[in-house]
């Protein structure tokens, strides 16, 4: 399945088990990536949808992928604790393998019961991260949605 973008999916319908972000009104942040100078690899951070979107590609075989052929991948840890993500050549490996589930209006991406989320009150250029369900709920964005 091909989307458009990812955005950040904040509610402000607290009525939800699941809380998302306590917004009051719509931000469009999507899920993008920087190219660190003559880096091969790159690294994913929040960037206004309005004005600059990547495009993802659910891949049957469990990858995310940009239209470049790279995939999205967990590695290391972030800044703020949990593992942080990049885009890199597809190699199959289980680091490039996310679970989708939800729909098109509230999705989840997960890998190994760890979340892609964004800090709580994201700012352009900050990167996301994995975390566990506790902390995603708790601090950070756990829903997705397309734009």
């Amino acid at each position: 399945m091909v989307l458009p973008a990812l955005m950040i999916l904040f509610a402000n319908d607290f009525s939800q088990s699941l809380l998302i972000n306590k917004e009051y009104t719509e931000r469009f942040w999507c899920l993008n990536v920087y190219k660190k100078n003559d880096s091969s690899n790159y690294r994913t951070i929040l960037k206004d949808c309005r004005t600059d979107k990547t495009e993802w590609l659910f891949a049957s075989d469990g990858s995310i992928r940009l239209s470049n052929g790279k995939c999205l991948e967990v590695k290391g840890v972030s800044e703020i604790g949990g593992p942080s993500l990049r885009a890199r050549s597809c190699d199959g490996s289980s680091a490039q393998q996310f679970i989708v589930e939800g729909d098109r209006d509230m999705l989840t991406i997960t890998q190994n019961n760890l979340y892609l989320t964004s800090v709580h009150h994201p700012k352009e250029g900050e990167g996301t991260q994995m975390s566990s369900l506790y902390v995603a709920k708790r601090d950070r964005v756990l829903y997705w949605k397309c734009y």
